[in-house]
């Protein structure tokens, strides 16, 4: 069997070869901090420990990270380019592989394409489990995304495109 994990985009893969390991909303960098909100990197390990030696892992992270942490990020640093914190992520997220996963049977994927419209994407952010579930906070979330200037659609593909091939290149360099 193949072991899949994924920050929760892959609800719509079925194949009776592979296991999913969905971490609803768990960012790449997020991986990579055992002190996270979410737990997830402990969690990663967890199960990844329990798994026999030599299973095929596939990694899919990324997408939390380019469609909702780049624009929380930005609410605090209105500077931040994506490719920066792209970069970042990417660094952060190989920084948990290499110390923690036998890179030898790890495949890592590609994001996908963003899939939210314009019209609900701003809502969209104020979903995630880490943000404090209050009315009072989503609003301030959603009144500081608007004083941004929020990438179209259009844009955020190119920036999975970046994002893409930034992991394209990480993964030729281990």
């Amino acid at each position: 069997m193949i072991h899949l994990f994924d920050d929760s985009h892959i609800c719509c893969i079925d194949n009776k070869h592979i296991i999913k390991h969905i971490f609803l909303a768990g960012s790449a960098m997020g991986l990579n901090n055992s002190l996270s909100i979410s737990k997830y990197h402990n969690k990663f390990k967890l199960i990844y420990n329990e798994l026999p030696l030599n299973t095929k892992i596939l990694l899919k992270f990324g997408k939390v990270d380019t469609d909702h942490v780049y624009f929380l990020k930005k609410v605090k640093n209105k500077n931040l380019s994506f490719i920066d914190f792209a970069m970042d992520s990417v660094n952060k997220y190989f920084n948990f592989i290499i110390n923690n996963l036998d890179i030898s049977n790890i495949t890592i994927l590609s994001i996908y394409p963003p899939f939210t419209s314009d019209e609900y994407f701003k809502t969209g952010l104020t979903q995630l489990h880490f943000i404090n579930n209050t009315i009072k906070i989503k609003n301030q979330i959603i009144n500081s995304l608007n004083k941004l200037n929020l990438e179209n659609i259009y844009k955020r593909t190119d920036n999975s495109k970046i994002y893409n091939k930034l992991l394209l290149e990480k993964v030729h360099t281990i």
